[in-house]
């Protein structure tokens, strides 16, 4: 999600047709008998979702606009069933379903009566945002066993003995992740940059967003497309000479029309590196984390997922890019793997071996290496998911400390149009940012007025920053057919959760 409820994320994405036979089995014509009847959870699951547009809400502008067009014309059926599959109504019927279905699967984990399950919500509101949601929408929202707000910034695990989900007492700060993302950050600096540039550009250009918006760790700012890319230059420059690293995320928003939204936060911090955390706090078996999401500043954490990633079907056009582009490259890996394997059986079968080529540049001999990169649990990813948080996520210590300063990652929603291009070149001014392609080894960089080759996977190997790794070999994009809820349910489905 946005940084604010009021950001565009709505109708930027429209539904794809319902074509699933699969996700016809799970979401029937009334959906709200799935909340007294859910189905059962057939392995451990960590479930690290967005919440607005894919935990809750996920109506599209254009599809309420359908409804309620009083021409008199009937739209085609197929239309007609993408509007209904979409509706406010039916969108709040799936998040209770789900919410249901959760706290179902959790009751039945923690007496033993089957896998565990847990949640976490990972959103870009703060939590007085997060609170004012609750208070708003509380019937469709499930209760987290961790609450990551603010792109990644704060870090939260709920407190029942304190209080009620509702409110603040009931969630206690993981202190040590905000020291952790603070090191390389001053609030102060990032403020002053960010008043210089205001200055220069002027009110017209450039505002502050809601004040809730805000806090010590996360600056969001209002800016014209006009100016966005004066704007990153300029406090680029000055958080440069000052020796921070920081990150972005800019989206469009519609308040004003043709503006967009900027989050100035840690380098340390996004919903990537906060998702690695939680698994690091919940710990989880190889292969049970899920997360899932709709919008560019739940790129980093869709792309630096070690196995499974559910993208609902009313995301961002820069993230249903990826997601496409994401599941092409996961079917052609699969397939350079099982050639390989059945070279590998082959050459024991002639008494000899071979050296395959691993993901990581490692050899490594052919016994049996060939299928396992194809099986989700199996993969050498797996080392990573429940050891010190501190090396994983894409931040390793001794990395980290030898970085220049600058930007340290930005998600920039590709439907900026040519602005995107603009500000990812003065963002990275100077900086060689690697996107490694799978058996391609391609990069680009910022040069001059534009970047060399911007495809899904350089975006979002800019959203997740130098060092974080993109698209895992064990990787799994499920595109669902289905906006928010309902596309996480299809989403788990498919990857054979329930």
């Amino acid at each position: 999600m946005n940084s604010s409820p009021q950001d565009s994320k709505r109708g930027t994405g429209m539904p794809q047709p319902f074509t699933s036979a699969g996700s016809a089995l799970f979401f029937p014509a009334e959906p709200a008998s799935f909340a007294t009847s859910p189905p059962a959870l057939l392995r451990p699951l960590l479930l690290i979702s967005d919440l607005d547009d894919t935990l809750i809400g996920g109506a599209s502008r254009e599809d309420n606009n359908q409804e309620n067009d009083s021409s008199g014309i009937p739209s085609n059926s197929e239309a007609q069933q993408e509007g209904e599959a979409s509706s406010a109504a039916a969108c709040d019927a799936r998040s209770r379903a789900l919410k249901a279905a959760l706290a179902h699967w959790r009751e039945l984990g923690a007496s033993a009566r089957g896998p565990q399950c847990r949640l976490a919500i990972n959103t870009g509101r703060t939590l007085p945002l997060f609170l004012a949601a609750l208070e708003e929408r509380g019937e469709v929202i499930p209760e987290p066993d961790v609450l990551v707000c603010g792109v990644g910034t704060r870090v939260y695990l709920r407190e029942a003995a304190g209080g009620p989900m509702g409110s603040a007492s009931g969630w206690r700060e993981d202190v040590s992740w905000a020291e952790h993302i603070s090191a390389e950050w001053s609030i102060g600096e990032v403020t002053a940059a960010l008043r210089a540039a205001m200055d220069q550009l002027g009110p017209d250009c450039v505002s502050w967003r809601n004040p809730a918006e805000n806090d010590e760790l996360k600056l969001t700012v209002c800016v014209s497309l006009g100016a966005l890319p004066s704007l990153v230059e300029r406090m680029d420059n000055r958080l440069r000479t000052a020796g921070l690293r920081y990150r972005v995320v800019i989206g469009p928003t519609d308040d004003p029309p043709g503006w967009a939204y900027m989050d100035v936060l840690p380098a340390r911090a996004g919903k990537n590196a906060a998702a690695h955390r939680v698994v690091s706090l919940l710990g989880c078996e190889a292969g049970a984390a899920v997360v899932a999401g709709d919008a560019p500043n739940d790129l980093d954490m869709l792309a630096g997922a070690h196995h499974h990633s559910i993208v609902v079907s009313n995301c961002h056009p820069s993230v249903r890019s990826f997601a496409l582009e994401a599941a092409s490259r996961h079917h052609q890996h699969q397939h350079q793997q099982q050639g390989q394997g059945q070279q590998g059986q082959r050459q024991r079968l002639q008494g000899g071996t071979t050296a395959i080529p691993q993901a990581d540049g490692q050899a490594a001999d052919s016994e049996g290496e060939g299928q396992r990169d194809c099986d989700d649990g199996d993969n050498r990813n797996d080392r990573g998911l429940a050891g010190d948080w501190r090396a994983v996520g894409g931040w390793d210590e001794r990395a980290v400390a030898a970085a220049a300063a600058g930007c340290g990652g930005a998600a920039v929603a590709a439907e900026l149009g040519p602005v995107m291009r603009h500000v990812l070149a003065a963002l990275m001014r100077g900086q060689e940012v690697a996107a490694e392609e799978e058996g391609a080894g391609a990069r680009w960089r910022g040069e001059g007025d534009g970047c060399g080759r911007l495809g899904p996977v350089e975006l979002a190997a800019a959203a997740v920053g130098p060092g974080g790794e993109v698209l895992s070999p064990s990787l799994r994009v499920h595109l669902a057919s289905l906006p928010a809820a309902g596309g996480v349910m299809e989403g788990l489905h498919a990857f054979g959760f329930m």
